[in-house]
C-alpha cells in the first residue's frame, strides 16, 4: 500500500482529490470564519512580502484551471488548506481556501464554484468594520452564480497602521488575488451609515461607481433596480459628485488596478439598514442579479460532464505502467479497483469522494505478472468495467 500512496501522490494535474469534504450552509460557514477574524487594533494582520502574494496567487491560478494537485502542500506552510464545500442549501459544489485557526496571518478566505459560467468576482474587503457584508456578499455570490468570492481575513483596522486595510493597500494577498481571478468582473460590497454619519445624511441609500466619474451604462441599469426595490440609489459620476464623493471609490486600489487594465469594477455601498435587515439585504441581492447574475439560458459547463464515464486505459497493451481516465458529474464517492482474470483485487488505485469533472490516475504495474486485467469504476448507482492487457 505503500507504493501505491505514492504513485498516487504523482498522478496528473487533472486528477483531483478533495483534501476534505464539508457540507453546510456557505452562509453559516461564513459567519464562522468572520467571528474568528482578528478585531480592530489587534495587529493580528501580517503584511505579505513579495513570494508570499505570488504563492497565492499561483494557488489560485491552479484551482482556476482544476488544477489541485500541489495545492495543499502549497497552501501548509501559511496556515491554510482547501476544502470541498458542499452547500446543502442551494446545492452547489464549492472550492474553499481558508486559514486555519487560530488565525494566524488574516489573508482572507477564497472561494470558487467550479461549474460557474458567470465570469465574475465577489469581493468583501472589510467583513467586520461594514456590518453585514459578509452576508450581503456571499449571498450575492451564491444567488448570481459568480465564479469567485473572496472575503478580507481581518478587521479593517486590525492593524494600527492601516496595513489591514485590503482595499487600500496593494500590498495584501486579498489585491494579489484580485489581480488573478477578476478576468472579466469584480464587485466589491462596502457599507455605510447614514443615522451614525452625518456627512452621510443626504445621501441615497445605496452608492454605485467603479471608480471614476465616468462610469458604464450598466451602473445606471443597476441603480434602477435597487430603486424598483424601493431604496434610493445614485451612480458616482462628474454630475453626482458634490453628491455622493465621499463614497466614489476613487481611491480603492483595487478599482485603480482593473480600470488601468481594461477590467471592470463595480463598488457598491449599501447604508446600514439595507445590511441589517434581512428582508432589504436579499432585495440588495436581487437587484445586483438582475444586472450581473448568470444568465439562464447557458449550457452548462463544458469542463463539467454530465454522466459519469470510464475511459480505456492508455497505452494498451502496456508495461509497467498506464493511465487510466474517468469522470464524475456529481460530487460522489468513487472507487477505482483492479481485478486479475480469476476477479481477485490486486489494486485499489481510488476510494475517496472526489468532486465533479474528469480525472486520472496512474497504475505501475511492474510487480504483476502478464496477463488480463479488469478495471472497475463505481459511483453512486453506476458500475463501470474495462479490460486491459499487462505484456511484459
Amino acid at each position: 500500500m505503500k507504493r501505491l500512496i505514492l504513485v498516487l501522490m504523482m498522478v496528473p494535474a487533472g486528477f483531483l482529490w478533495a483534501q476534505a469534504v464539508v457540507r453546510g450552509d456557505l452562509v453559516e460557514l461564513g459567519q464562522q470564519i468572520r467571528n474568528s477574524m482578528p478585531e480592530s487594533g489587534s495587529n493580528g494582520f501580517v503584511v505579505p512580502v513579495d513570494s508570499q502574494m505570488v504563492a497565492f496567487q499561483n494557488v489560485i491560478a491552479m484551482i482556476g484551471q482544476d488544477n489541485y494537485a500541489s495545492v495543499a502542500a502549497m497552501l501548509s506552510p501559511y496556515g491554510y488548506e482547501w476544502i470541498s464545500f458542499i452547500d446543502t442549501v442551494v446545492a452547489e459544489s464549492l472550492i474553499v481556501v481558508r486559514e486555519l485557526n487560530p488565525i494566524q496571518r488574516g489573508w482572507g478566505t477564497y472561494i470558487r464554484n467550479p461549474r460557474s459560467t458567470n465570469d465574475l468576482a465577489m469581493e468583501i474587503p472589510h467583513p467586520i468594520f461594514d456590518t453585514n457584508t459578509w452576508k450581503l456578499g456571499i449571498r450575492a455570490y451564491l444567488r448570481m452564480r459568480a465564479r469567485w468570492c473572496q472575503m478580507a481575513g481581518t478587521h479593517r483596522y486590525a492593524n494600527t497602521d492601516s496595513s489591514s486595510d485590503v482595499a487600500h493597500r496593494t500590498r495584501t494577498v486579498f489585491h494579489a488575488v484580485h489581480k488573478t481571478i477578476s478576468a472579466f468582473r469584480a464587485i466589491q460590497v462596502h457599507g455605510f451609515n447614514k443615522a451614525a454619519n452625518p456627512n452621510y445624511a443626504s445621501y441615497a441609500d445605496v452608492i454605485i461607481s467603479n471608480g471614476t466619474t465616468n462610469p458604464p451604462a450598466e451602473l445606471t441599469t443597476l441603480e434602477s433596480n435597487y430603486e424598483s426595490r424601493e431604496m434610493t440609489a445614485t451612480v458616482f459620476s462628474i454630475a453626482t459628485y458634490n453628491e455622493s464623493w465621499r463614497l466614489g471609490a476613487t481611491s480603492n486600489v483595487q478599482g485603480q488596478w482593473s480600470n488601468a487594465n481594461g477590467k471592470k469594477f463595480v463598488h457598491i455601498e449599501h447604508d446600514y439598514p439595507i445590511r441589517t435587515t434581512d428582508s432589504k439585504l436579499l432585495q440588495a441581492v436581487e437587484a445586483m442579479n438582475a444586472v450581473f447574475g448568470a444568465p439562464t439560458d447557458v449550457a452548462e459547463d463544458a469542463h463539467v460532464p454530465r454522466t459519469a464515464g470510464l475511459g480505456q486505459n492508455y497505452p494498451n497493451p502496456f508495461n509497467p505502467g498506464t493511465v487510466i481516465s474517468f469522470q464524475t458529474s456529481v460530487v460522489s464517492r468513487v472507487e477505482l479497483r483492479v481485478f486479475d482474470v480469476l476477479g481477485r483485487e490486486v489494486a485499489v488505485l481510488v476510494n475517496g469522494e472526489l468532486m465533479p469533472g474528469r480525472h486520472e490516475v496512474r497504475w505501475d504495474a511492474s510487480e504483476m505478472p502478464s496477463g488480463i486485467y479488469f478495471y472497475t469504476m463505481t459511483s453512486g448507482e453506476v458500475r463501470l468495467t474495462r479490460r486491459m492487457i499487462l505484456l511484459k
